[in-house]
C-alpha cells in the first residue's frame, strides 16, 4: 500500500509546476523487534529512528533551499 501511494505522488512531485517535495523514507527503519532503528511501537520509532527520518527530510530540503537562497 506504502508503495502504492508513493507511485501515485511520485509523477506530480516530478512535475515542478505542483511545487511540492517528496521524501522517500520508505525503508528507512528496520522492522526487526529490539533494532534501536526501528520502530518502538505501532506508531512510533526509537530516538535513532526518528533522527533518521529527521536526516532523510533535512536533506530533501537542503536540497530545494539551499545555504545562502533565502
Amino acid at each position: 500500500m506504502i508503495d502504492g501511494f508513493y507511485g501515485m505522488v511520485s509523477a506530480p512531485a516530478a512535475d515542478k509546476t505542483y511545487n511540492f517535495v517528496l521524501v522517500d523514507t520508505r525503508g528507512t527503519l528496520q522492522r526487526v523487534s529490539g533494532v534501536t532503528n526501528g520502530w518502538a511501537n505501532e506508531l512510533h520509532p526509537y530516538p535513532p529512528g526518528f533522527a533518521a527520518l529527521a536526516q532523510k527530510f533535512l536533506t530533501a530540503l537542503q536540497g530545494q533551499f539551499p545555504a545562502g537562497a533565502v
